[in-house]
């Protein structure tokens, strides 16, 4: 605690540090964590997870899943990596390649207008060199 204040209380997830709460959802919560592993291995990531006490209208574990597995079938520069899924304690986690930098929202209020929707896609769909898709 650097500024007094009362740090919030972070979960336990086994093979995880938990550094901080970057998100909040009404599904569930994103952490900036470290993947920790035998011998020294330490790997930052994003760590996503889903409340397993929300109601089941909707199957939110099945969509949770389902985004998982698509995710983990698409490699390219522009889009963030899902390195592994798993069930942990009172919540569902993933665990995403990390990255920096500002999201749309904050690039909005620096600007102080909305994202014009050309940017995000044009960022999406720019094609780069040397990417691989999991057939190639």
């Amino acid at each position: 605690m650097t500024d007094g204040g009362s740090r919030p209380e972070l979960p336990q997830v086994p093979g995880f540090e938990l550094i901080r709460r970057i998100g909040k959802g009404g599904m569930g919560e994103v952490y900036e964590a470290v993947r920790v592993g035998t011998g020294g291995f330490r790997k930052p990531v994003a760590l996503k997870t889903l409340h397993v006490s929300l109601p089941a209208a909707g199957n939110p574990l099945e969509r949770f899943l389902n985004e998982c597995r698509i995710s983990a079938q698409l490699e390219h520069p522009n889009i963030v990596r899902v390195t592994i899924s798993s069930p942990s304690g009172d919540a569902t986690s993933s665990s995403w390649s990390c990255c920096t930098g500002a999201d749309a929202s904050v690039l909005a209020r620096a600007a102080g207008a909305p994202v014009p929707a050309w940017l995000p896609l044009s960022v999406a769909c720019r094609p780069s060199r040397g990417s691989r898709t999991p057939t190639s």
